[in-house]
């Protein structure tokens, strides 16, 4: 706590006036806090909410000339402006008492007057809704001196602890108030504003359709009745044959074959329910009579049809026979072979034993018996089983075939060998790297170290020797990687074409080499590395070598291509002389008709 005692020399604004006030619903250190210092002499207001700097979690306030003109004792007090526009004062009991002792070296200053007290007046303020939020707006607050507007909140005529302006996720149905109330000892003044959200207006259940039945053929054509209202609604529809709930039976609107053998009742009954209410829709009902049908005799039939199960035992293999299953028939076997032979003869009930190969065959009748007092009927139908007895195998030695090791990006593929043999052979697989046992789960070495792989594969039965199976990969050490770099290259003129040597590039991996020409600061195209009388001009060829290892590798070579002279033809005391015929570019070729000068001047 501050002391509440502070006094200074009379003229002197050093040092200034340092406090840390007791705050309820903040602190200094938090930021977004404002701290004005006012204070009386006398009952004058000498400083009016003078702003205050904030130090470490205190508010100094720099004395003025002005503030310490007169001597006395007087009454300052601290108002922390909060970002809501909540204010709090300190201390909260009396005020800081400031002693201003009078210097001996200055002149009375005149009395000021004080200002006439205003009581407080509060204008505007208001809580308004936006979404599901409640907003307030604080209201403007003038008096002198400066009063204190304390804040109040309550929901439903409770205290509602509230830090900021903002209500988030405000109850509906609820009561909100906001009080403030102004006070600075000339009076008070208070204004109040509340509201409450009301809860959205729900639509009660309604019936947008009844329910309807009606008969196609032997169904029956079902409608549900439709309700509507706000969700969430909960609706129970039953369809009901004589008050049994049959909804379970309902297919796309259609209960099949509705009609029964003795006269039933269908009934639908729906309602809906939410919290606006409830409704029930129209029951609706409908007789449907029994239909008399004769019914048709109906011919036999395996429900389960017959069948052999073998199993293999010491003595051979034993077949056990299913008669199968038709309702109202009489089965009997009506014959059992081996291949071409009878061998019912050896049935043991319904158990058939064979040390023998071959195709084994069953089948049985069903007949319905005659019902004069219905109808007259009688008919078989048959099934027929195979079962194939298998010669004991020949032993046979293991052996392997197949198998590899192969690359996959940065792992090893193993690829298993296939193995044969009677019975069939246990396989065995050993991994080693560089001569070194390795334990490999799978068929993949993932992220394989390199070096030389080596896989072993071996097969054995209990016949003859095992068979083993070997195969090896190298795994090579990723390159260096290494910059591109170009060597050599030149330019030349060779008569009147433009040669062109290409340099030499390196790097790892293997860089790609683009060229590309500029004659007098134009690109041109040149195709291999020869143009045939090349233009005249500076030539400027470059070179670019990538490999996506950086840098790239750039090489430029430069060269000027340089127009031969003209030929000329000059006369002398002796005839004429032909000059520059021998230079690059020219061929002299001589005529028996001599020279033609027709045209000629001179």
């Amino acid at each position: 706590m501050s002391r509440q005692f502070v006094s200074i020399t009379q003229g002197n604004t050093r040092p200034p006036l340092r406090w840390t006030p007791e705050l309820k619903h903040g602190s200094l250190r938090d930021g977004g806090v404002r701290v004005v210092f006012s204070m009386t002499l006398d009952g004058r207001l000498i400083v009016d909410q003078g702003e205050c700097s904030i130090e470490n979690g205190q508010a100094v306030y720099e004395w003025r000339p002005e503030d310490v003109r007169v001597d006395g004792v007087a009454q300052g007090e601290f108002t922390a402006i909060y970002a809501d526009g909540g204010t709090e004062s300190d201390p909260k009991a009396g005020y800081v008492h400031i002693t201003i002792k009078r210097a001996l070296s200055l002149v009375e200053a005149s009395p000021i007057a004080p200002p006439e007290p205003v009581a407080p007046e509060l204008t505007g303020g208001s809580i308004v809704q936006d979404g599901v939020d409640l907003v307030i707006t604080p209201p403007s607050a003038t008096g002198t001196p400066a009063p204190n507007v304390d804040r109040t909140v309550a929901r439903a005529g409770q205290p509602f602890a509230l830090v900021g302006n903002r209500i988030v996720n405000a109850a509906l149905d609820v009561p909100y108030a906001v009080t403030w109330v102004a006070t600075n000892g000339a009076g008070s003044d208070s204004v109040s504003v509340s509201i409450t959200i009301p809860s959205p207006e729900i639509v009660a259940p309604f019936v947008v359709s009844q329910g309807s039945l009606a008969m196609d053929g032997d169904d029956l054509l079902v409608a549900l009745p439709v309700f509507g209202g706000d969700e969430p609604l909960a609706t129970e529809i039953a369809v009901l044959r004589d008050g049994a709930d049959v909804s379970g039976e309902l297919l796309e609107g259609r209960i099949a074959a509705a009609r029964r053998s003795v006269d039933v009742t269908y009934r639908i009954e729906g309602a809906a329910e939410n919290a606006g209410g409830s409704v029930e829709a129209d029951t609706v009902e409908l007789l449907v009579e029994a239909e008399i049908v004769i019914p048709e005799p109906a011919a036999p039939t395996f429900t389960v049809q017959p069948s052999i199960t073998p199993a293999t035992g010491e003595e051979g293999t034993t077949f056990t026979l299913s008669e199968g299953t038709s309702p109202g028939g009489v089965i009997t076997l009506e014959y059992l072979r081996l291949d071409d032979a009878d061998v019912s003869g050896d049935l043991g009930g319904l158990d058939y034993v064979s040390t023998a190969p071959g195709t084994l065959s069953a089948r049985f009748r069903t007949t319905h018996p005659d019902d004069a007092a219905l109808f007259t009927l009688s008919g078989e139908v048959t099934a027929v089983i195979e079962a194939t007895v298998e010669p004991e195998p020949e032993d046979i030695p293991p052996s392997l075939s197949g198998g590899s090791l192969t690359l996959a990006g940065d792992d090893v593929v193993i690829v298993e060998p296939d193995a044969s043999g009677q019975p069939p052979p246990i396989i065995t697989r050993a991994v080693s790297l560089d001569g070194s046992p390795i334990t490999v789960v799978g068929q993949r070495i993932s992220n394989a170290a390199p070096g030389e792989y080596e896989v072993s594969w071996r097969a054995e039965n209990g016949i003859g020797q095992p068979a083993t199976l070997t195969r090896a990969i190298s795994v090579e050490p990723e390159p260096v990687m290494i910059p591109p770099t170009l060597v050599g290259g030149s330019v030349a003129q060779d008569g009147a074409d433009f040669v062109i040597t290409e340099p030499e590039a390196s790097g790892t991996p293997s860089p790609t080499v683009t060229r590309s020409v500029m004659r007098d600061g134009q690109a041109v195209t040149i195709a291999g590395q020869r143009e045939p009388n090349a233009r005249p001009g500076e030539y400027v060829v470059t070179w670019v070598a990538q490999n996506d290892v950086p840098p790239d590798a750039t090489l430029t070579r430069t060269g000027t291509i340089i127009s031969p002279p003209k030929a000329q033809l000059e006369a002398t005391a002796g005839g004429f002389q032909l000059n520059h015929y021998d230079d690059p570019g020219y061929a002299l070729t001589p005529t028996p008709e001599g020279f033609n000068l027709e045209g000629a001047n001179g």
